[in-house]
């Protein structure tokens, strides 16, 4: 299969564990209608294989991907969502 050639859920996403999205995750560019949850496991599983990862998100609850992404995108206004993602 060739690289970028796949999109992902987050309901195919919640099916898989994380083994499985390990074997899948070099297939995969698009990843649509995802929980911080799965950021959080999109993120893992690409450094797991050394990709340098970005994230992009716009609440508090995208801080943990975000904060293990080498490049971060912080949407909105920062102060009104109490977003901390840098460190």
């Amino acid at each position: 299969m060739k690289a970028g050639s796949i999109a992902l859920t987050g309901d195919e996403l919640d099916r898989m564990d994380d083994k499985q999205l390990d074997e899948v995750i070099e297939n995969c560019r698009v990843f649509a209608r995802v929980t911080p949850e799965h950021k959080l496991r999109i993120v893992k599983a690409f450094k797991s294989r050394g990709h340098v990862c970005a994230m992009t998100g716009d609440g508090v609850n995208d801080a943990p991907a975000i904060k293990r992404s080498r490049h971060r995108c912080i949407n909105g206004n920062i102060r009104h969502r109490g977003h901390k993602a840098g460190g």
